[in-house]
């Protein structure tokens, strides 16, 4: 049973479905530790931003003093240049009792915003806007200054722009790195989901090989996944051939074993009085005539479609015309062939033989001097052409011959039913069978049957 395009069209094959999956499961798994990597370098980077505003507040405390009267100073600055550029986004503040003490020239003519009152030696770290609206960081911590009853409140913020680009460029870098192992993650998937598969693509090949009559089983060294499904193809294989040899053989018995009482029972006939054999002669071959029509018909009904068949036009054709050859003629046909080199029959030898034997005898009975045949491909099809310059079929005459086997000239030896024979088998492969004018003056007859692949 083989699938219908559409069919196989619709089905993912086992391949994709791995490779797809894969992908999609690769795909998952390196966005989701992109976003993880990024969210730990995140936080390792707000940890050390932190620790960084740590540093300039534990500098900013060594620096701040009161005077005799109680009144909080600042004794310099803190060295770090980034403080003294106007809105450079790092920016430090003292204040006390709500009142401005100092703050950093990066500030300009802002201020940062007061925070609500930290407890003494421990600092409150957030989330603010700075001067402009930018969005900055900041750490703010109290603490009491010896001399004074006052707090100061100490404030030390930095650009959180500094920090987000710090994340970008580092996701950058991270999408880069997990893209490109993820392509050779892929890649590597792709090798041995290939190399994986190979028996099945093996077995394809040599399923292929039977189909088209290359070989005859397929082969059982295979892993141990696969090899069960070789050895039932192989055993349904064999089945199968045995159960139409054996059905040849009944036929052909059959066929011998009518042959034979037809024969005695014609001879019988042929004694009786004139008027009585002359009504039954004609009866006996027209049984004669459907018991091998419909033997014809079950040879072929048997063989349609089986794995294996594959026959080449060339042999068949080289055959027949050797054997007419070597047949007693008093008339000397020359015999032409064309395009039957590649032309390989999707069927069984017998038939094809049964077919062409037929049409080529017919063509040299009525041939003057010359027989030509021609092959060619059509699609999924072989077409036979055979040409001869005999007197030809006339039209009215050409759909009789097919449909009833009438013999238009009794003085030529034969049967008279080897074009209705021709014609059932040709049907039962679906094929077609056409009578024509020859370009030689003759007839042209024209057989269409399915084809087999050739080794090319």
């Amino acid at each position: 049973m083989t699938l219908m395009p559409q069919q196989r069209n619709t089905m993912l094959s086992i391949r994709s479905r791995l490779l797809v999956s894969a992908g999609i499961w690769l795909f998952i798994v390196m966005v989701m530790s992109g976003l993880a990597l990024t969210l730990l370098f995140r936080n390792h980077e707000l940890r050390e931003f932190r620790e960084g505003l740590e540093v300039e507040l534990i500098e900013l405390e060594s620096l701040v003093d009161a005077t005799e009267n109680g009144e909080i100073f600042i004794i310099g600055h803190p060295a770090s240049p980034r403080t003294n550029k106007p809105l450079s986004g790092w920016y430090w503040q003292i204040t006390a009792d709500d009142v401005l003490v100092e703050k950093s020239r990066s500030l300009w003519t802002y201020q940062l915003p007061f925070p609500t009152s930290p407890p003494v030696g421990k600092g409150t770290y957030s989330a603010a806007l700075g001067p402009q609206g930018q969005d900055i960081r900041m750490l703010a911590r109290a603490m009491s200054v010896p001399g004074s009853n006052k707090l100061a409140i100490l404030q030390v913020a930095g650009p959180e722009t500094q920090l987000n680009a710090n994340v970008l460029s580092y996701s950058y870098v991270i999408a880069g790195v997990l893209s490109t192992l993820g392509i050779g993650l892929f890649v590597a998937i792709l090798i041995q989901i290939n190399f994986g598969l190979r028996p099945f693509k093996r077995l394809k090949e040599r399923l292929a090989a039977v189909a088209q009559g290359r070989a005859e089983t397929l082969p059982e060294n295979l892993p141990a996944e696969v090899r069960p499904l070789a050895i039932e193809l192989n055993t349904l294989l064999l089945r199968n051939a045995e159960m139409l040899e054996r059905a040849r053989t009944q036929v052909g018995n059959l066929a011998h074993a009518l042959k034979t009482p037809l024969s005695i029972v014609r001879g019988e006939v042929s004694r009786l009085p004139p008027p009585t054999a002359e009504a039954i002669l004609p009866q006996l071959s027209e049984v004669d005539r459907h018991v091998a029509t419909y033997l014809a018909r079950a040879r072929v009904a048997g063989m349609r479609g089986v794995l294996g068949a594959r026959v080449s036009v060339q042999d068949v054709v080289t055959a027949v015309c050797r054997a007419i050859a070597a047949a007693p003629s008093e008339k000397v046909i020359e015999t032409h062939t064309e395009g039957l080199a590649n032309l390989w029959f999707g069927g069984d030898q017998n038939d094809l033989e049964e077919i062409l034997g037929n049409l080529i005898e017919n063509a040299h009975k009525w041939a003057r001097h010359c027989v030509m045949i021609t092959g060619r491909h059509s699609d999924l099809s072989i077409i036979v052409v055979i040409d001869d310059d005999g007197p030809g079929i006339s039209p009215d005459q050409r759909q009789n011959v097919l449909n009833r086997g009438q013999r238009l000239d009794t003085s030529k030896p034969g049967s008279g039913i080897g074009l209705s024979i021709v014609r059932d088998i040709v049907s039962a492969y679906e094929g077609i069978l056409d009578l024509g004018p020859s370009d030689n003056g003759g007839l042209r007859v024209q057989v269409v049957l399915p084809a087999a692949v050739s080794d090319g």
